[in-house]
């Protein structure tokens, strides 16, 4: 009897958790959390561009060759969850609010990858009512596709480097001070208990040695959009925030250890065709020009993806 009451007491202790501990989803993570699902991408323009999320392909089907991925970037340039432009800008920012629900119906998506705020805080200093503004809309982005049954990972914002951007250095002002407010406000509040990876921190670490190597993370003349190694360095941090973490050093060499190998151009170049069918088949509209849904053959960019696919199957069997 003795030994039977042991016995529960330390099933118990096993299994015991605090208090409301089982209402707080277990993050994400491992290649386990893509495979096999249906993933959507949403983002700006660094996101369209897609150059991050092809090196993070690449080593999933590269390291996990029993796995299969399929992963859909839908990322549009210029857009924000918050809604806002600024003066100036040619014509309204795209929101993202007014496509989800094409893109979610289209797509349908079990898991849905979100990197925004970048424009979210129209490149001026934080301010309540645009703070406000990116909150919501990433709480309401969130919930959106959580109601449709999707999963949830939220990527912080790239790093913006002020000293590459004249235009926001002219006035002193550090716009990147604003998406580290929002990278904060992310990690700290999960919202809607979603897997939220960091790739802020550890970018805007990297700002400044990599300047000094004179391998700058921006293009030059621009702190918002990310040379091929600011990609790369997006890519090692949401691989690490997966716990499928490369190694630490010589990430350039990494970077082109990658690019020289033809498996990576054949992912590349699938993921780019699939995002631009998949992107005008929702449909949008950006700078005042709409592209109407449905007017392309999704049918034939899925086939081509197939077949590109079969092609990086062998490519994976040779490795």
């Amino acid at each position: 009897m003795l030994q039977r009451l042991s016995v529960i007491l330390l099933w118990g202790l096993m299994t015991w958790s605090p208090l409301g501990a089982a209402d707080v989803p277990v993050p994400l993570t491992g290649a386990d959390a893509l495979a096999g699902r249906r993933v959507m991408v949403l983002g700006d323009s660094n996101s369209q561009d897609g150059r991050y999320l092809s090196y993070v392909e690449y080593f999933l089907q590269k390291k996990h060759q029993q796995l299969s991925f399929d992963i859909i970037n839908v990322g549009l340039a210029s857009e924000t969850t918050s809604g806002l432009t600024e003066e100036g800008h040619p014509g309204p920012r795209p929101c993202i609010h007014d496509r989800l629900d094409r893109a979610l119906a289209d797509v349908k998506p079990q898991l849905v990858i979100a990197c925004y705020g970048m424009n979210d805080g129209i490149y001026k200093p934080l301010e309540a009512e645009r703070d406000k503004a990116f909150h919501d809309g990433v709480t309401r982005l969130v919930s959106k596709c959580q109601a449709t049954g999707a999963q949830f990972i939220l990527i912080t914002p790239p790093a913006y480097d002020v000293d590459c951007h004249g235009g926001i250095a002219a006035k002193q002002f550090d716009y990147n001070t604003v998406l580290q407010a929002y990278a904060k406000w992310e990690l700290t509040t999960r919202p809607g208990g979603a897997t939220v990876i960091d790739i802020h921190t550890p970018m805007t670490a990297a700002i400044k040695p990599y300047r000094d190597a004179n391998n700058p993370l921006h293009r030059q003349g621009d702190g918002v959009h990310p040379a091929e190694i600011g990609h790369f360095v997006m890519a090692h941090a949401i691989l690490k925030g997966l716990r499928l973490s490369l190694p630490d050093e010589d990430l350039p060499g990494q970077m082109a250890q990658a690019q020289a190998d033809p498996l990576y151009k054949a992912i590349r170049q699938r993921q780019s065709a699939r995002a631009s069918g998949w992107l005008n088949f929702i449909g949008f509209t950006r700078v005042n020009k709409t592209t109407q849904p449905h007017e392309n053959d999704i049918r034939a960019v899925e086939t081509a993806a197939t077949e590109t696919q079969k092609a990086i199957d062998l490519l994976r069997r040779a490795q």
